[in-house]
């Protein structure tokens, strides 16, 4: 059963994981000669982003961890000085789409929905979407005052005011 897996995989991905290193790059004319498909198409892109995934997971399995992105229509597989920038924005990323898709849910007319049970459900949706986007920014905030200590927000004394006086007696 394990040799039928191996075939059907080396037929599919026919790259060996073992030789590709932090630093490589599958360039557009090779994934295009693997997925049969132009650059841009959506089999090109998803093949594309499978065979990322992939790679990813069979360095993950030899214990060796790497990052897979597409740039410009050729996988790269980050050195591991670039994944900290990759990661930080994909997370800012990830944070705006969470953001946008709760503004999406705001705006639902609820008076054109067909019954309560789907206001309901809308509402649960929306409930547990600004939870978890909460969540996820305040650990993102958490995050960056332990990384950036001495980058403080704290407000300022107005007029030499300090903080916390109750003002003139």
């Amino acid at each position: 059963m394990s040799d039928d897996n191996d075939v059907l995989i080396s037929t599919r991905y026919p790259i060996d994981p073992d030789t590709v290193a932090k630093g490589d790059e599958i360039s557009v004319e090779t994934l295009t000669q693997l997925s049969g498909a132009e650059r841009g198409s959506q089999k090109y892109q998803l093949f594309a982003m499978s065979l990322g995934d992939w790679i990813e997971r069979q360095k993950a399995e030899r214990g060796d961890h790497v990052v897979v992105t597409m740039r410009k229509g050729a996988l790269r597989v980050l050195l591991d000085h670039e994944v900290p920038a990759y990661t930080a924005r994909r997370w800012r990323e990830s944070l705006g789409i969470q953001r946008r898709a709760i503004q999406a849910v705001g705006y639902v007319d609820r008076s054109q929905l067909p019954d309560d049970a789907a206001r309901n459900q809308l509402d649960r949706q929306a409930t547990s979407m600004a939870a978890q986007y909460t969540a996820a920014r305040n650990a993102a905030r958490a995050a960056n005052r332990i990384l950036n200590p001495a980058v403080r927000r704290s407000t300022p004394t107005t007029l030499g005011v300090p903080k916390g006086s109750k003002g003139s007696d």
